[in-house]
């Protein structure tokens, strides 16, 4: 089985990056405060994640892409994307 990848944050920047990584064939959960910057990545084969807590839990490797100070919060921390700390991965 591939290794599956999480991207939380899949605007301007991270939108290409989750795009070549979904082209090199790894399964993909995304997640984005914005629905439609998820769509191509959608429409590509990548799954929805409901929150960033989602693709934390879910994913082995998840990648918080998202732009920097106030929006980067509302990524984070916001209700719709609240998580806690990621458990130890598998050994």
């Amino acid at each position: 089985m591939a290794l599956s990848v999480g991207f939380i944050g899949v605007g301007n920047m991270g939108n290409p990056m989750a795009g070549n990584v979904l082209k090199a064939g790894f399964p993909m959960l995304v997640f984005d405060l914005n629905p439609k910057a998820m769509e191509n990545l959608i429409q590509a084969g990548a799954r929805r994640a409901r929150s960033a807590q989602e693709v934390v839990e879910g994913p082995r490797s998840s990648l918080p892409r998202c732009p920097p100070r106030l929006t980067s919060r509302r990524c984070i921390w916001s209700p719709a994307a609240s998580w806690s700390a990621p458990s130890p991965a598998p050994s």
